[in-house]
């Protein structure tokens, strides 16, 4: 899981990002410099790319979940 934020956002305040980073210690937090709320129209390719690692990660996380161990 992970949780994006750009330093220029004026839309959601900064803390509560560091509110939902400090409840959620699981999620990878990415705070990008130079980016507002729109994120994926400024960084296309980045915020893609940040995607297709979370969701390698998830599918890995759910195979080797779903292993039988017995």
């Amino acid at each position: 899981m992970s949780h994006l934020r750009g330093d220029q956002d004026g839309v959601i305040r900064g803390s509560n990002s560091h509110h939902l980073h400090r409840h959620m210690p699981e999620a990878e937090f990415h705070w990008w410099e130079g980016t507002g709320h729109g994120i994926p129209a400024q960084w296309k390719a980045r915020f893609n790319e940040l995607l297709e690692k979370t969701f390698g990660e998830g599918r890995l996380s759910i195979a080797v979940g779903s292993v039988d161990r017995n």
